[in-house]
């Protein structure tokens, strides 16, 4: 886990080849494997696709469809219903040799200090939404939420988000459906307040 989270720097794409990253990433979350990979995790078709600071699109493997029973992913359900499937768009620290951890692989046991809230997302991806991961940064903000159904962001890197973040995310998301996950579980949604009142 990094000391503290900060916007890392990042590769600014022209805005027409980071609409087509972002597209690609959402694609590529339910993609079926090829090949003898595909026969040998034959049930493995979920993803969550993470985009790096280097726009790298990496993926993380979610649990084999029919291995997680009703009851557990009856929560993530309610916060997002499964029909139709949407997008969900994720803020956090991406820095994948971060992520990799000493033993320099992208699973659980290393994400999950970094992106505490990551069984969420893979939640969100196992009943059939696109889920989406990256860093947030002003280049990148508006195109990485568009269209999106829900976007959860670590609170931790709200601070390093560009001022006007939740306009933005209200005029770019398809529902703004918004929400922060702090350092011991809580959940917050944070809704636009409306100007007052001409007097």
């Amino acid at each position: 886990m990094p000391d503290n989270y900060y916007m890392p720097n990042v590769d600014v794409l022209p805005q027409e080849d980071l609409a087509a990253l972002f597209e690609k990433a959402r694609q590529m979350c339910s993609e079926q494997k090829d090949g003898f990979l595909k026969r040998l995790v034959s049930k493995q078709a979920r993803y969550v696709s993470l985009i790096t600071p280097g726009r790298i699109i990496a993926h993380i493997d979610c649990p084999a469809q029919g291995s997680i029973d009703e009851e557990h992913i009856s929560t993530i359900k309610k916060i997002l219903p499964p029909d139709p499937p949407g997008y969900v768009a994720s803020i956090a620290f991406n820095d994948l040799k971060t992520l990799m951890g000493a033993n320099q692989r992208l699973d659980m046991a290393n994400i999950a200090p970094v992106i505490p809230f990551m069984g969420y997302l893979m939640g969100f991806s196992y009943i059939g939404h696109s889920v989406v991961v990256f860093e947030g940064h002003p280049s990148a903000f508006a195109t990485g939420i568009k269209g999106a159904h829900l976007l959860l962001i670590d609170a931790r890197m709200a601070d390093h988000l560009q001022p006007d973040w939740l306009d933005v995310a209200y005029d770019a998301m398809h529902t703004p459906k918004i929400f922060l996950y702090h350092v011991g579980g809580a959940v917050q949604q944070v809704v636009k307040t409306p100007p007052p009142p001409n007097a």
